[in-house]
């Protein structure tokens, strides 16, 4: 992210935690050199101060003036002569060249890896909103109160004034929604996309905020404006009765929710291009455990990706109502061995299996099923620590067969049990590993077994950890829990 000086207030805060901590790391150096601690130490030091710097402002610009700073003070304080700057021996000159390499280097790193980070969590939001409109849109009663509601939800994202304009054979209609902004120290933005359509229905999206204009800002809400189009369409259509045309344009509208997901997926695809760039252009100034760490975060990142997509296929064929099942008898036991199978070889967790003494046979999907429990025996691996146990269990109540997952993991709370069921909903446990997920494996879990006439829930598990409880009903009944 290039620095540029677009927030007075935030430029400023960044130039002084630079200063901050260049004079901290310079006071923890003295008092290392008072206990006649090695040059090498103190260089530690100044590095940990150029990371945390990095990691605390906004683009490179403060990480290398971090760096700068940092070679300046460790001259001046911990070099003969000292209290100045004068350079007496070129070996000193060598060292504060690696010095300050070093710290660009890893400023650079941490940039990098920080601003992946915030652009996740923003796509993340940014699809839910996205998300959230279509829900709209899809259960409108009255497409003039939707579009209220659709104004309201981007005043309110993007902290400004929305202004959504409807031209009809029966006149304008006008949709507008404000929300302050904290700050009016810059100028307003405003961007305007027309809504198009190939009916009589068009009109105007605009956005009037205080935040700087970027592209893809810009590029969000022609997205945002793509769904309203597509939406006044299917408007449209729905007066004329015209069945085919229907279904191409809510095909219009489902294509413009997932081209924004593939927004999300490019993420991992430049971290791994960074990585790659990072090894190719300084292989010989990485040591090992660095270009290890590196070719690891490339590999975690493909792995998440082929995940996604797996996700993304499997949430199109349920939103197409193309889910289809084949249910016959299947045994448990059966079941289990399969899913053990998937996840010991590669899971440091320890797996306990508790199955009912008598033969237990479930009619349903087996293959739906599987990818069901799999999915949260993975979720399960995901967050539990490696030295802890996660159970996978089944047992008839009643007319019904239950299946539970629990680990000793960090849990869930208990005000996000019923949201971690929703389309992109990840919750915040994210942290616990190095990327979020898009938020469909559980939704598609639901999906699957509400096929099944079953119902999927999340529980605390005691003393620790989280519960996933599916319920399938036998015999053809109805599941009652």
């Amino acid at each position: 992210m290039d620095f540029r000086f677009t927030d007075r207030k935030r430029a400023g805060r960044d130039f002084a935690i630079s200063l901050m901590m260049v004079a901290f790391t310079t006071l923890v150096s003295l008092f290392f050199k008072s206990l006649d601690f090695q040059d090498a130490t103190l260089t530690i030091t100044y590095l940990l101060g150029v990371m945390g710097v990095a990691a605390l402002t906004r683009g490179k610009f403060f990480g290398i003036l971090a760096s700068f700073l940092s070679v300046l003070s460790f001259n001046f304080f911990f070099t003969q002569p000292i209290f100045t700057f004068y350079i007496n021996h070129p070996d000193y000159l060598v060292t504060f060249i690696v010095m300050f390499v070093a710290s660009v280097l890893i400023s650079s790193l941490t940039t990098r890896l920080t601003h992946q980070t915030e652009l996740s969590n923003l796509r993340q939001e940014r699809l839910r909103l996205l998300d959230e409109i279509n829900r709209l849109f899809i259960h409108s009663v009255s497409i003039q109160d939707t579009l209220g509601k659709v104004a309201d939800l981007s005043a309110s994202y993007f902290k400004g004034e929305v202004k959504i304009v409807v031209l009809t054979q029966g006149g304008p209609l006008l949709f507008k929604s404000v929300v302050p902004f904290e700050t009016d120290d810059f100028e307003p933005t405003i961007i305007t996309h027309p809504l198009t359509t190939e009916s009589e229905m068009s009109g105007s999206f605009s956005l009037k905020t205080h935040h700087p204009l970027t592209e893809e800002t810009a590029q969000f809400t022609l997205n945002v404006a793509n769904q309203i189009s597509a939406a006044l369409e299917k408007e449209a259509l729905l007066r004329t009765q015209t069945q085919a045309q229907i279904e191409i344009r809510e095909q219009k509208l489902r294509n413009s929710l997932l081209g924004a997901i593939s927004h999300d997926l490019r993420t991992p695809l430049a971290t791994i291009i960074g990585s790659t760039d990072t090894i190719i252009e300084n292989y010989d100034q990485l040591n090992e455990p660095i270009k290890k760490e590196l070719l690891t975060n490339i590999r975690d990142d493909a792995e998440w990706l082929i995940e996604s997509v797996e996700n993304i296929l499997s949430f199109t064929r349920v939103e197409d109502g193309k889910l289809k099942l084949n249910k016959q008898m299947e045994s448990v036991e059966d079941l289990f061995g399969d899913l053990v199978s998937h996840v010991v070889s590669t899971a440091k967790q320890k797996f306990v299996l508790d199955v009912p003494d008598e033969l237990l046979m479930v009619p349903m999907d087996g293959a739906l099923m599987e990818k069901v429990l799999l999915n949260l025996l993975n979720n399960a691996v995901k967050y539990s620590p490696l030295d802890s146990e996660i159970t996978l269990r089944a047992y008839r109540k009643g007319k019904t067969a239950v299946f539970e997952v629990s680990d000793h993991g960090l849990g869930i709370p208990k005000e996000q049990h019923e949201k971690i069921f929703e389309r992109f909903y990840s919750g915040d446990v994210g942290y616990l590993t190095k990327r979020k997920g898009l938020g469909l494996g559980l939704s598609i879990c639901k999906a699957i077994v509400e096929a099944h006439n079953g119902s999927i829930s999340a529980h605390d598990n005691h003393p620790q950890g989280s519960l996933f409880r599916v319920v399938l009903p036998l015999e053809g009944g109805l599941s009652d829990e």
